[in-house]
């Protein structure tokens, strides 16, 4: 459909089969528990006004002109930022075509969710070999050109990444019951319960702490500390494969984790950024939590973390940190001050707005019912939308005017969709 074309799924060499080798016994009567009852208290349409699905087409039509690859073995997945004078992207970020998934599906465009799956799964970390082992099933968070118009994945695992690509594949199964996207998706969960919650026995950590390590390098080696901001939204996208699946493991240790986030909140709402356990490690103490750096918090994360509360049932914990947070007429800084909730930035630096914010904040509002904000911020995401269909990353708070000259496809997905509900 449109730009996006569909490549064939791969039927050998990127099936992982772990259904069969750990075994899995789908037949078992099991059901997980959901997360939560919760719901969001207001709709995205209840809040989106008239041109919002306008919003939603002009920003598809760049995506699929403009936010895609078109070329060889990355043709359809996600670049990261697209300069907005050359029309040409940097990198590509597999979480974001994940995230596109989730999107699409949302939007009903199965075909163009189906092209861009049927590249992504092609890039799965599918080695056992050596240290490799330890990265097994996870999707690389980079992939950038190399020599003679081939393409290259990096080399590091990120836990926050791979979730999200999870609930994506998710997201699509529920819609086409692929079996390679579930596989895939297993994959990933596998990933997360055998080896990235795994670091005691590993001797990363001086304890089980029940949540996943930041990261993994194809060398082995780890970043031991665990990290809340997309981990602590799309933990519940492992609940999620446990029921899919009747794995009760992969509930558990979904449930174990977001327990384990919510002690990164602080007395005025602060979600911290995430827990150091040292190195060499050290039993657990609260007082291990660390913002961004001292006084300062990234907006977006902490938006993902108060989201992963709701999605967690937690929206006593979501609301404290809602009132705590100072926007400016639906915009949010992209650092905040951990004291005061407003703008965390140095004396000398220019305040500049994280527009990807604005759509997490407004989907928080959905989620506390709180209308007029939620109307708010999205009149801001609508007047920063650039005539192509995209959105800058960041704008500075004088004027309005980007920080640079890259369209983030992240900042149109959340100002025309409510991604933190369950799809598919």
């Amino acid at each position: 459909m449109g730009a996006i074309r569909r490549r064939d799924l791969l039927r050998s060499g990127a099936a992982f089969g772990l259904a069969a080798s750990i075994g899995f016994d789908v037949r078992r009567a099991f059901a997980c528990p959901p997360p939560s009852s919760a719901k969001p208290a207001l709709a995205f349409a209840d809040v989106g006004g008239a041109s919002t699905p306008e919003m939603g087409h002009k920003f598809l039509r760049w995506l699929r002109s403009d936010g895609v690859s078109h070329t060889g073995s990355v043709q359809n997945l996600v670049f990261n930022f697209v300069d907005s004078n050359k029309r040409v992207g940097s990198w590509i970020y597999p979480m974001l075509s994940g995230k596109s998934l989730s999107w699409l599906v949302q939007r009903g465009n199965i075909d163009d969710a189906t092209a861009i799956a049927s590249t992504l799964i092609r890039w799965q970390q599918g080695s056992k070999d050596g240290k490799l082992a330890r990265s097994y099933g996870a999707f690389p968070s980079k992939i950038e050109s190399a020599a003679g118009g081939t393409w290259k994945a990096n080399d590091y695992f990120y836990t926050g990444d791979n979730l999200v690509i999870l609930a994506g594949l998710l997201a699509l199964y529920g819609k086409t019951k692929d079996a390679d996207l579930l596989n895939a998706a297993i994959g990933i969960g596998t990933w997360i319960v055998e080896v990235m919650c795994k670091g005691h026995e590993l001797g990363v950590w001086a304890e089980d702490h029940g949540a996943p390590m930041y990261m993994v390098r194809a060398s082995g080696d780890f970043a031991n500390e665990i990290h809340t901001a997309e981990a602590m939204l799309w933990i519940s996208a492992l609940d999620r494969l446990g029921t899919i699946t009747n794995e009760p493991a992969f509930c558990s240790q979904a449930e174990r984790a977001s327990r384990f986030y919510l002690g990164s909140q602080t007395q005025n709402g602060v979600f911290l950024d995430r827990y150091d356990p040292g190195y060499p490690a050290k039993p657990y103490d609260a007082g291990r939590w660390k913002p961004y750096q001292p006084g300062q918090i990234v907006a977006d994360s902490l938006l993902r973390s108060a989201l992963g509360a709701c999605r967690w049932g937690e929206l006593a914990r979501a609301r404290k940190l809602f009132d705590w947070m100072k926007t400016e007429n639906g915009a949010v800084p992209a650092f905040l001050d951990t004291t005061s909730g407003g703008a965390g930035f140095p004396p000398n630096q220019h305040v500049y707005y994280d527009v990807t914010s604005s759509g997490l904040h407004r989907s928080l509002a959905t989620w506390l019912g709180d209308k007029k904000a939620a109307e708010v911020d999205q009149a801001f995401l609508r007047k920063t939308q650039q005539a192509s269909g995209g959105w800058y990353w960041g704008a500075y708070r004088n004027n309005l005017a980007p920080v640079d000259a890259q369209l983030a496809p992240i900042a149109g997905f959340w100002a025309t969709a409510d991604l933190s509900i369950e799809v598919g």
